[in-house]
């Protein structure tokens, strides 16, 4: 467990690696980083030496751009001419509405799938630690954590997918995803008409 890599200017802020969750200490919300086969851990906090457990369920990750989203509303001044400010408030107001539903869907999905990631890492553990018997139990065990997991990981991937290369700064593949996107639905608004056309041309 240690304390995620804090960029200088010249140095990207990287996401956090495979199986790695992120949180914060109780004691002194500084930020942390550690692998979900160490949830449930107690470890002691490299900022503040403080006692701290590690979580076993990850953090949301629309918690955090909430709370700063609400910072920002707290810091604006209202003040003449006052229209400005309202209509900087009204903008703020439906990015929180926004990111809170996301917070209730794909978030709470990508919570569900950190839990089941962390219960595969640990049978996966007791798979090389015990018995044959043991093994094939935690096999079976795994294979149902993944079927419990896919109908979360499909509501989740979407929108890690597209926040990895909008972080990557892969600008044109983004770009590439929309326009394919906006064709299918264009296909598919117009799949009628298509389908019309093509039976008056069959001889």
């Amino acid at each position: 467990m240690s304390p995620p890599p804090s960029p200088n200017k010249t140095q990207k802020l990287t996401k956090p690696p495979k199986n790695t969750i992120r949180f914060n200490c109780l004691a002194c919300s500084g930020p942390l980083e550690a692998e979900i086969a160490q949830a449930g851990n107690n470890i002691k906090c490299p900022h503040c030496n403080a006692a701290i457990s590690i979580p076993r369920i990850p953090s949301n990750p629309y918690s955090r751009p909430i709370g700063t989203i609400i910072r920002q509303m707290r810091a604006v001044t209202i003040a003449f001419p006052y229209f400005p400010q309202l209509i900087q408030v009204v903008v703020l107001s439906v990015v929180i509405a926004i990111l809170a539903i996301l917070f209730i869907t794909v978030g709470l999905a990508a919570q569900i799938c950190g839990i089941f990631e962390g219960l595969i890492v640990d049978a996966q553990k007791h798979m090389r630690e015990g018995s044959a018997v043991e093994s094939s139990a935690q096999a079976i065990s795994i294979g149902l954590y993944l079927l419990f997991i896919l109908p979360f990981w499909i509501v989740q991937f979407p929108f890690s997918f597209i926040g990895s290369l909008w972080s990557s700064r892969n600008f044109g593949s983004l770009i590439l995803l929309m326009l394919l996107a906006a064709a299918a639905i264009a296909v598919r608004a117009y799949w009628p008409q298509i389908i019309q056309l093509r039976n008056h041309q069959a001889p």
